[in-house]
């Protein structure tokens, strides 16, 4: 019969004297590793989340006179969505299509660099688990490697 590799038999026959104990640890860090790609994953998120609305806070609202045009082809179409709507669906690109509130911009613009912050904090403090020690033999060299 064909043998089917799992985790537990590539660890018994890493570690051949591993206990059930030992086997369960192994997989515990595993998870705990895995826990951390993750926390990277919403950190990469929450990043391009902030540069997203930064972007967005950036651009400059739609002129007047664009939003009047659009306002003639609306009523011209006599469409059943909102004017609003439309004006969000069809705003050409490099313009803001409504003027937004600054200090809700604001507001928001903190609340994803706060919890930016945190989740940095807590990707970090994961990491420790997982970072290379150095043993004390490197210590004690008197050189430094490169």
């Amino acid at each position: 019969g064909v043998s089917r590799t799992t985790f537990t038999s590539f660890l018994k026959r890493l570690c051949p004297k591993a206990t059930a104990r030992h086997l369960r640890m192994f997989h515990s860090w595993l998870k705990e590793y895995q826990h951390l790609e993750e926390l990277q994953s919403e950190v990469a998120q929450t990043r391009r989340s902030l540069r997203q609305l930064q972007d967005f806070i950036a651009l400059p609202k739609l002129p007047a006179k664009m939003r009047q045009e659009m306002s003639l082809d609306w009523q011209s179409r006599a469409l059943e969505s909102e004017f609003e709507d439309y004006v969000e669906n069809s705003c050409p690109p490099g313009f803001r299509p409504f003027p937004g509130n600054p200090l809700v911009d604001q507001v928001i613009e903190e609340l994803l660099q706060l919890q930016l912050a945190q989740q940095e904090l807590t990707v970090q403090r994961w990491g420790r688990l997982f970072a290379p020690r150095k043993s004390p033999e490197a210590s004690l060299s008197s050189s430094p490697t490169l």
